[in-house]
């Protein structure tokens, strides 16, 4: 089995004839709500070519989070490794493409807590054959 630890974001996507400026109004295609971030993103491709693989990641609980729950849910993914942290939004991501180039607005609220603790705790508590003793996470 593949472990991916890493970011999700939902990524809120659209397509714009021009890039906009600052004080104007720019129309654009309709908008579409995705699960993004290099490692949701590469957990989704493995699952999706039929190989085992479990995403430890932190998502929000907020509408973007749920969102993100339900999608991977749709696709038959296990949720099981994916916590979601109170008082946290779901990072998000904005991404405006133009007929050239693309503009990013990030906001990194529940990938900033990632961090040796949160894996830890998510492969222990995943994963019954893994064991922590003196400080050493052992697979029996």
């Amino acid at each position: 089995m593949a472990i991916i630890i890493g970011d999700l974001f939902m990524d809120i996507c659209t397509r714009v004839q021009r890039l906009p400026q600052w004080d104007t109004d720019t129309g654009s295609e309709p908008i579409s709500i995705l699960p993004g971030g290099s490692a949701a993103n590469t957990a989704r491709q493995l699952h999706a070519l039929e190989s085992r693989c479990a995403l430890i990641t932190l998502a929000g609980t907020d509408l973007l989070g749920d969102a993100f729950f339900r999608q991977m849910e749709s696709e038959g993914m296990s949720t099981s490794w994916i916590e979601a942290i109170p008082n946290c939004t779901t990072s998000t991501c904005i991404v405006i493409t133009g007929p050239q180039d693309r503009a990013f607005i990030s906001d990194y609220s529940s990938t900033d807590r990632i961090d040796d603790k949160v894996i830890e705790r998510t492969l222990l508590t995943a994963s019954p054959l893994l064991k922590k003793q003196n400080n050493i996470i052992t697979y029996t």
